[in-house]
């Protein structure tokens, strides 16, 4: 295994609410801010689908993520679990509340911007992707938009982000899935990804039309082999106030079937995944 300090560095993820869903979303028993990547050594800090409550998550989680230092922000997709906060967040990050300098880069589906948004004006650059698309953010980061299969009343993708460059031993790749169903090239798809941050609404053989449940995911993740699988968006059947925390439970399963190819990670509100410390203790449990 390369040392996994000079793959990754220090760079780490935020999740700043791990639930999804309509459930999560209404009731905020988990909260549905999306997650913060911080990576290329501070240098880039990203907000990823910033639903509801994303403000307040900042807020509550100030110690570990500062909303004026996010330069990037990606949508997957205009579902209210991951969307309805972007003004906001677009708001935060700017340097001062009179907008003078325009700031932020904002990587969304191209049909997100068939409706012009006000705050469209405040951001120094858009990108608009579909699937297949691949894009050079800057020196070191570049993105490629991929498949997702959920719904076909509005544009969805998922990312694939290239860190750092190829042949140098600070390079990996992160994906995020976005809200999808197994479908036919998810395997290649995120085949050579290194850090996987997979939705994942239900447990067990629970099918969910356009969501992924354990049963599905584990197949596929033995193929794809990350390195680290974070799951995230859990619904109402996953976590509630009746039935408790089903989430370890689904941990322990999936760990328990990919073996050690893989570290999976069920993350509670708030959590700090730094992918060097993850891979560095578990080199030296083995």
């Amino acid at each position: 295994m390369p040392n996994p300090f000079e793959k990754y560095n220090q760079d780490r993820i935020v999740i700043l609410g791990s639930g999804g869903a309509r459930y999560m979303a209404t009731t905020q028993y988990r909260s549905t801010g999306g997650f913060i990547l911080q990576i290329m050594q501070g240098k880039v800090q990203a907000h990823v689908d910033p639903g509801p409550g994303a403000i307040r998550d900042l807020k509550d989680h100030k110690d570990k993520v500062n909303a004026k230092k996010t330069n990037y922000i990606f949508l997957t997709h205009e579902h209210n679990d991951h969307e309805m906060s972007i003004p906001v967040i677009v708001e935060a990050l700017q340097d001062d509340m009179e907008f003078k300098a325009k700031k932020g880069t904002f990587v969304a589906p191209a049909g997100y911007f068939d409706v012009k948004k006000y705050f469209f004006k405040m951001l120094g650059r858009t990108v608009q992707m579909q699937a297949g698309d691949s894009v050079q953010l800057e020196q070191g980061l570049s993105v490629t938009a991929t498949t997702a299969s959920h719904t076909d009343s509005v544009p969805n993708i998922g990312y694939i982000l290239d860190i750092g460059n190829p042949g140098q031993k600070y390079h990996y790749k992160l994906a995020f899935t976005s809200d999808t169903e197994p479908f036919p090239d998810y395997v290649k798809t995120y085949a050579g990804v290194d850090v996987l941050v997979a939705n994942l609404l239900r447990p067990d053989d629970v099918v969910c039309r356009g969501h992924m449940c354990t049963d599905q995911l584990i197949p596929m993740l033995r193929e794809i082999k990350p390195a680290i699988c974070i799951l995230v968006h859990f619904g109402r059947r996953m976590d509630n106030e009746i039935d408790g925390n089903n989430v370890p439970a689904q941990v322990t399963k999936i760990q328990k079937a990919v073996g050690k190819q893989s570290v999976i990670i069920g993350p509670d509100d708030g959590k700090v995944i730094a992918f060097a410390d993850i891979l560095d203790k578990l080199s030296k449990q083995t």
